[in-house]
C-alpha cells in the first residue's frame, strides 16, 4: 500500500513562521478534512519530518497549527490533542494550548481537571473558564496546602496560584486563607533576602525569577531543561505575547476567519466569524 503523501502546503506551513499568507491558509482551508492530519502533525510536535526548521520557526509553526486546529476541527479530538500539548509542551506551546483550550469552551474543562489533581497550578487557567462550581475545589485545595520546612523561590506557588483563582472566579479568602497568602508572601520574601536579593526592589525581584526559570535552585548550577524551557519562553516576545497570540498575529482571526468563510459553504467547516469577502473563492490545494 502506497503512504499519503502530505499535501504540498505542509512544508509552507511548518516553515512559515508566526505569519503565513492568506494564500497558504485559504489553501489549507480548502483541503478541507484533508488537512487534519498534517494540522495535528505539526501541531503536536511529532511531524518536525515535514520540513527543516529552525527551533523557534518550528515552535511558531506549532502554535499558528494549534489556532488552525480551533477553527477548522473544535471537537473533542482536537480538545485531546491540545490538553497533551498544554500538559508536555514547553513554556510557550503549552501556553497556547491552554489559551485555545479556553476559547474551545466548557467541553474542554473535563479533560483539564485531572492535570490540576496533579499540579495545583493550574487553577488559574482553570478558572479561565467561569465556572463557579470549580470555587469549593480550590477553596479545599488551598486549605490542604503543606508547608515545606526548606524554603525555595516556589515552594509556595499553590498558595498564589489557589488564591488568585479563587479571586478570579469571583469568590472571597476566607480569613484563615487570606492569612496563608499573607505567610506565603513573607516566606518568599524571607528566602529571597537569604538569597541576596531586594524582595522591595522590583528589578531585583525581576532578576531573582529570571534566576530561578532558568537555574534548578536560584544560585544553584544552571539545569539544561530548565535552561532550554527558558530559551524557547523567551520566544514569547516574538510571538507577540503568547496569551495573545490569536489576536495579535492573526488581526484577531480574520485572516483564518476569512478563508473559513470563503471555504465554509462547500465544505460545511465552521468558523467563528463569517464576514463577507470580495476575493474569489479558493482552489482546493490538495496534492
Amino acid at each position: 500500500m502506497t503512504a499519503r503523501r502530505d499535501p504540498k502546503w505542509a512544508r509552507r506551513l511548518a516553515q512559515a513562521g508566526t505569519k503565513p499568507s492568506k494564500a497558504l491558509l485559504r489553501e489549507i482551508v480548502a483541503s478541507g478534512e484533508d488537512a487534519r492530519d498534517v494540522i495535528e502533525g505539526i501541531a503536536s510536535g511529532e511531524r518536525e519530518d515535514i520540513a527543516p526548521a529552525d527551533d523557534a520557526t518550528w515552535v511558531r509553526a506549532q502554535c499558528v497549527s494549534m489556532i488552525l486546529l480551533c477553527d477548522m476541527f473544535p471537537d473533542e479530538r482536537t480538545i485531546d490533542l491540545l490538553v497533551g500539548v498544554a500538559s508536555d509542551g514547553g513554556p510557550v506551546t503549552a501556553e497556547i494550548a491552554a489559551d485555545e483550550l479556553v476559547r474551545l469552551g466548557p467541553a474542554a474543562l473535563p479533560k483539564l481537571l485531572p492535570l490540576f489533581e496533579r499540579d495545583r497550578g493550574w487553577a488559574p487557567m482553570l478558572a479561565s473558564f467561569g465556572d463557579p462550581s470549580l470555587l469549593p475545589t480550590f477553596s479545599a485545595a488551598l486549605d490542604a496546602h503543606v508547608w515545606a520546612e526548606d524554603l525555595s523561590y516556589d515552594c509556595d506557588d499553590d498558595v498564589f496560584d489557589l488564591a488568585e483563582a479563587i479571586e478570579d472566579l469571583g469568590g472571597a479568602l476566607t480569613p484563615a486563607q487570606a492569612e496563608m497568602v499573607e505567610r506565603a508572601t513573607r516566606r518568599r520574601r524571607r528566602f529571597l533576602r537569604e538569597q541576596g536579593y531586594d524582595p522591595d526592589d522590583p528589578e531585583d525581584v525581576e532578576v531573582a525569577e529570571y534566576e530561578f526559570e532558568t537555574r534548578g535552585a536560584v544560585g544553584g548550577e544552571p539545569d539544561d531543561a530548565a535552561l532550554d524551557d527558558a530559551l524557547e519562553d523567551a520566544l514569547d516576545d516574538d510571538l507577540d505575547d503568547a496569551a495573545d497570540e490569536s489576536d495579535a498575529d492573526f488581526g484577531e482571526g480574520d485572516e483564518i476567519d476569512e478563508a473559513l468563510a470563503d471555504d465554509a459553504d462547500r465544505r460545511g467547516i465552521p468558523s467563528r466569524v463569517i464576514e463577507d469577502d470580495p476575493s474569489p473563492p479558493p482552489r482546493d490545494g490538495r496534492s
